[in-house]
């Protein structure tokens, strides 16, 4: 083992300094949290929160909502946070998670195709692809998904190159972090063994069986899970999740453009299949049929004939591995063009600004959320509109150079006009993804950073109010959880976590409804007093975060421009009903 990482040492140095360029600048920093953002953060640290410190969110819905969401990931970063820093664990965890998922490609890319189209899709990598079930590969935040992804794909090119008992031990070990997608790399490498009677063997089930062991963990927590209660219908849960996660699960629900969009991508991956060997081609096609099968499975049992276990698995979201495959071959495809004629050149430089282009326009036009109320999102990283410090452009710089020179060390001497080439391709494409670092993005700064009121009540609530008060919140701020710390009455975001728990399903739509949610206009309107009190009547709450612009009658014992925090028991309730 250690022979084989000295002789690709150049290769998996080459990777890790695309990690720190990815990492720092096509994703434009590390972001810890921002609290009024859409992302998963605003859920999953107060997990974590909560596994350091049993004490908190004590009533609060996420912690109901926490033993079915069936991860090893949260309760060990929890355990960790107790003795180091979350922030510098999380930092770590980002970097060295982006760092194994390159290293991962850039194996892929060289088991699959002919030299040096690894490094190519190492920095392809960072290139927006339509994904209609949401974009699994890019965050500027470390979750489950992206850390089990790096192992998932390992595990895969350890497959594909014939170490199969080694990547099947690591897509077990993944299904610990994240069940989900190793389903996704299972099925992938299962498919592909249908394609390859050459490798036909009894001893192939040995693989299932280390993968059984290796995730025997996550497996012993989800079937020791007790059973819902099933006081929900499937009809009454698909219905919830087709207003919760449509986009997500259900197929028929994705906008057409998205999948226009996508399917645009499978029909160059076709054409670049012409690049590649014929019997890549043919291990690729047995592999896609994977995830083309999951896609028809999902569209039967979850828009014809609805099965819990198949919306839980999300399978419209397994499109992500179409879309990594895709890349693998436009990496191949671009390396081939840098050998050619001059005008192959060019149409390396033009495919690759094709691919970089829809990072600059997403800052220029962000996408809406699927959310009931407005909210749009920097698809990089929260910033304020800054642009690249003097210090930031020399790190980059630093860092761009760093991967020249191992570029050089990687290209055989002999092949100098090839080198130079790729070398001026890198240049080129790194610029192009770096470029949303030097363009204002246009999504509203109250969506894209925290407000200063929100920011300043959730940090007087943290120092000012019991550990185990219980609140009621906005319901189109995500993640007050996050920064006061204390219990929630629940919020729109919170919908993500119950698709693994259909009783909960139905009591976070109620409360939805009590903060006001139409769901003929899907929409929240402002709450009244009235329905606060009904509210504070049927969950007693100890506090109530108001918008002073909802005009809630009671006594503030905190207040600023925009919001009150009111103690629910001097609320005037008997006026209104």
């Amino acid at each position: 083992m250690a022979a084989r990482l000295y002789y690709h040492r150049w290769g998996i140095m080459f990777a890790l300094l695309n990690a720190l360029l990815i990492a720092f600048w096509v994703q434009e920093g590390f972001e810890f949290a921002a609290v009024n953002y859409f992302r998963d953060q605003s859920v999953q640290l107060p997990i974590i929160y909560s596994y350091k410190d049993s004490s908190l969110f004590q009533g609060d819905m996420v912690l109901q909502a926490r033993d079915s969401y069936v991860t090893w990931f949260y309760p060990a970063l929890g355990l960790i946070s107790r003795y180091l820093p979350l922030y510098f664990v999380m930092l770590g965890l980002y970097v060295a998670s982006t760092g194994l998922t390159l290293v991962a490609v850039y194996f892929l890319a060289e088991t699959l195709f002919d030299k040096h189209a690894g490094m190519v899709a190492v920095l392809l990598w960072a290139a927006w692809l339509p994904n209609p079930g949401g974009d699994f590969l890019h965050s500027s935040f470390p979750t489950h998904t992206t850390t089990a992804i790096g192992l998932q794909l390992l595990g895969l090119a350890l497959a594909l190159r014939k170490r199969y008992m080694l990547g099947a031990l690591l897509l077990g070990l993944a299904a610990n972090i994240n069940a989900m997608t190793s389903v996704f790399i299972g099925i992938v490498l299962g498919f592909g063994f249908l394609g390859s009677r050459q490798e036909w063997s009894w001893k192939l089930i040995r693989l299932p069986i280390v993968m059984v062991l290796a995730a025997s963990p996550t497996l012993w927590w989800k079937f020791g899970l007790s059973p819902d209660a099933d006081s929900l219908s499937i009809e009454r849960f698909v219905d919830i999740m087709r207003l919760r996660l449509w986009y997500a699960v259900f197929p028929f629900s994705v906008e057409s453009h998205l999948w226009l969009l996508f399917f645009l991508v499978m029909g160059l991956w076709l054409y670049s299949a012409r690049f590649a060997s014929t019997e890549v081609n043919h291990q690729m096609f047995w592999m896609s049929q994977g995830i083309f099968s999951l896609l028809v499975i999902g569209t039967v049992f979850t828009e014809l004939y609805p099965i819990e276990m198949v919306i839980q698995l999300q399978l419209l979201r397994s499109t992500w591995v179409l879309n990594l495959f895709a890349m693998l071959y436009f990496s191949n495809m671009i390396a081939l063009w840098l050998r050619g004629s001059r005008q192959q050149v060019i149409l390396a430089l033009g495919l690759t600004f094709i691919l970089a282009l829809p990072r600059v326009v997403l800052e220029l036009f962000p996408l809406s959320q699927p959310t009931p109320y407005e909210l749009y999102q920097d698809f990089d990283a929260v910033r304020d509109g800054s642009t690249v410090t003097p210090f930031g452009a020399f790190g980059l710089t630093v860092l761009i150079a760093s991967v020249l020179g191992v570029m050089w060390r990687i290209m055989p001497e002999q092949q100098l006009r090839n080198t130079r080439r790729f070398m001026g391709w890198f240049v080129f494409a790194a610029l192009m993804f770096v470029v949303p670092l030097f363009v204002d993005t246009a999504v509203p700064s109250r969506h894209a950073v925290l407000t200063r009121d929100w920011q300043e009540t959730q940090h007087w609530i943290r120092s000012n109010t019991p550990k185990d008060a219980y609140f009621v919140t906005p319901p189109t701020l995500d993640g007050f959880r996050v920064y006061a710390q204390r219990a929630s009455f629940s919020d729109w975001k919170d919908g993500t976590l119950l698709i693994f728990n259909r009783d909960l399903a139905a009591e976070w739509l109620e409360r939805m409804e009590a903060l006001g949610f139409d769901r003929k206009r899907f929409n929240f309107t402002p709450l009244t007093q009235s329905q606060l009190c009904s509210i504070a009547a049927r969950y007693h709450p100890d506090y109530a975060v108001v918008f002073l612009s909802w005009r809630i009658e009671g006594t503030a014992i905190f207040q600023n421009d925009s919001f009150a925090v009111l103690e629910t028991d001097t609320i005037p309730c008997d006026k209104n009903g």
